[in-house]
């Protein structure tokens, strides 16, 4: 069993350097808009982020961070069935309203 760890950008994402790789986790930790030189609006970024927990395996654990509620609010719109393929934890720094 291969364990890797990957910090993956939304460029990446964008660019399908990881549409191969099939994840047993992922972590989301923020959405800053540094990147809109390459993305052009947040709706891209957010677009390119939520590839990521697509990219899941079946059964596979997405970790989000609850203080990004605007990801968070993105990512349940645009991804309605992401419960059924996969499991949600959420940790927060700010708030109390978390798993972990």
């Amino acid at each position: 069993m291969l364990n890797d760890l990957y910090n993956i950008q939304s460029h990446g994402l964008a660019l399908k350097r990881v549409d191969s790789v099939n994840f047993s986790i992922a972590v989301f930790t923020n959405a800053y808009e540094e990147h809109m030189d390459f993305h052009g609006t947040v709706d891209n970024l957010m677009t390119s982020y939520v590839k990521l927990f697509r990219l899941l395996k079946e059964g596979g654990y997405a970790i989000l961070n609850a203080d990004e509620v605007r990801f968070n609010h993105y990512l349940t719109t645009n991804y309605k069935d992401m419960a059924d393929h996969c499991r949600s934890i959420f940790y927060s720094v700010v708030t109390y309203i978390a798993h972990l």
